[in-house]
């Protein structure tokens, strides 16, 4: 009698968001092409589906790519047809603001602005955990991995979210993020040194500035008190 090795079935299956757009703006199109399906087989072995190859793996999904999204819409169901297996896909869709003297990321933060001489700045910190094209960016809340990252990523201080967001401290970004220029509201940027330089000086000489020390100038550029 001889036996056939059986082939492994899938247990479960992940979302590998890491590349995934998960942030919009009502009235945009769904857009699942950076999103990856991992299968978890019974073997411990796991295979990783892209987006292009979710048809010849059987695996659909409950809104279409393309589809228009809009405010109430949160997640998409993704389902493997072959063990029946199925993961969530959490969204966050926001509604654009009509107002030029506000800012809004894809997390829906609002962010007042504020004219200097010729120059206009974000009011608040920035306090946003996606990009602007609406990939998440990573949240680290450990010193040491912090050190040795080489993606963007972010973190809040003293791993306290809430305190924060709601006393407007904003949160941490590494320098792959202001690498990126992708972590501002789209249609702004990191200032550059140049921009920050030529801000300073305008406050000098407009009496920010007490001939002592930086400090009266620091305060006048702080959001927070």
């Amino acid at each position: 009698m001889s036996c056939e090795k059986e082939e492994p079935k899938a247990i479960s299956i992940d979302l590998d968001t890491a590349k995934a757009k998960i942030g919009y703006f009502s009235g945009e199109s769904l857009d699942l092409t950076g999103l990856i399906v991992v299968i978890n087989m019974d073997d411990g072995s796991d295979k990783q589906i892209s987006f292009l190859e979710f048809a010849d793996n059987e695996i659909i999904c409950d809104h279409e790519n393309g589809q228009v999204v809009s405010i109430g819409m949160n997640s998409i169901n993704i389902t493997h047809n072959v063990s029946q297996k199925t993961a969530t896909l959490n969204i966050s869709v926001v509604k654009e603001i009509d107002d030029e003297t506000l800012v809004i990321d894809r997390d829906g933060n609002i962010y007042s602005t504020v004219t200097i001489s010729d120059q206009v700045w974000m009011s608040d910190n920035l306090r946003t955990t996606k990009d602007n094209e609406g990939i998440p960016i990573k949240l680290v809340n450990n010193d040491s991995d912090w050190h040795e990252l080489e993606v963007s990523a972010y973190c809040w201080y003293g791993n306290d979210q809430t305190l924060c967001k709601e006393n407007n401290y904003g949160a941490f970004y590494n320098y792959h993020v202001v690498e990126s220029q992708k972590v501002c509201p789209s249609g702004w940027h990191v200032a550059s040194k140049e921009e920050f330089w030529k801000l300073w000086e305008y406050l000098e000489q407009n009496e920010y500035y007490n001939g002592i020390g930086s400090r009266t100038i620091s305060k006048a550029l702080s959001s927070t008190y």
